[in-house]
């Protein structure tokens, strides 16, 4: 039997996919030692990048990326509150 889900859990279930498929395929770059990134793209976590192994992960645009999930869905949430 199918239940009604409220408008925050439909949200609270939404984020939270939205963030696994973000910690699933995050952003790569290469590091330079001046503390360049050049942006190598989007792949899946557990696959290597065929033209450069030296590609890594991104993890202060993937930490900027989470923030703002959350941050939008925390005005999501608000913004259902007030519906009622």
């Amino acid at each position: 039997m199918l239940t009604k889900f409220s408008t925050r859990q439909i949200i609270l279930i939404a984020v939270a996919a939205i963030i696994f498929l973000m910690m699933l395929f995050p952003p790569f770059g290469l590091h330079y030692p001046g503390g360049g990134i050049n942006g190598h793209g989007y792949r899946f976590i557990f696959t290597g990048d065929p033209d450069d192994d030296r590609a890594a992960v991104n993890t202060g645009l993937l930490s900027i990326q989470i923030v703002a999930a959350s941050l939008i869905a925390f005005a999501l949430w608000i913004a259902a509150d007030q519906q009622k």
